[in-house]
């Protein structure tokens, strides 16, 4: 599994993914969504997968001395290692746009607050259960489910912004950064990582289930 890990950093990770990940950075714009820097995280997973099936990269795994198992696991981590990096490298530009540039909230949707990045989670996770199970149906289509994936996600962040937004008790919890509602956005945010926990093994129990079946 360490080989594996290791030829998936050097031949599937390519550099424009990391290039995509600093645009997490979009964060620090003042009167900027703070979801738009985290969407583009979702752009190099679509990339990765093409990028893989051009090189003819699962047919040459699946001659390697692993499991298919291994195969939807490792590519699960390739998903996880690139959403987590993209939240890690947002939390310092989030920490400047709070303290120097907006220390009174951002006008245009929630603030990245810690309840942001819990929220930020579950699309994550929701957008992970879509794709990668239905992308090992094949172990090679990815653009419909990419797209599908977004438009989840994009409506997400469109039910949490309404619902924080229409509900005054969440407005005043969530969308804001007064320190002392840090204890409702720490427990918002362990929700965010229980449910991406969660939703990562599910998507790779049924990932598993769809690619044992594919004939490569």
């Amino acid at each position: 599994m360490i080989k594996l890990l290791k030829k998936e950093m050097k031949l599937v990770l390519m550099p424009l993914v990391y290039i995509f990940t600093a645009l997490s950075a979009l964060v620090v714009i003042p009167n900027y969504p703070a979801w738009v820097g985290l969407f583009y995280c979702l752009i190099p997973t679509q990339i990765i997968l093409s990028t893989a099936n051009a090189n003819k990269d699962m047919e040459f795994t699946s001659m390697l001395p692993v499991t298919r198992d291994d195969i939807v696991l490792v590519r699960h981590i390739d998903f996880a290692y690139i959403e987590i990096l993209q939240l890690v490298f947002a939390i310092p530009f989030a920490v400047i746009a709070n303290v120097y540039i907006s220390p009174n909230g951002n006008p245009v949707g929630i603030d990245p607050n810690i309840a942001f990045f819990g929220l930020s989670l579950v699309c994550y996770g929701v957008y992970n259960l879509i794709f990668l199970p239905w992308h090992f149906k094949t172990g090679y289509k990815a653009v419909p489910q990419m797209l599908v994936g977004m438009f989840a996600f994009t409506v997400l962040v469109g039910i949490f912004e309404t619902l924080i937004n229409v509900i005054p008790v969440l407005k005043n919890t969530l969308d804001t950064l007064d320190p002392a509602f840090t204890g409702v956005q720490l427990a918002v945010l362990g929700i965010g990582v229980v449910f991406y926990i969660l939703s990562l093994i599910l998507s790779y129990k049924k990932s598993v289930q769809n690619f044992r079946r594919v004939n490569l």
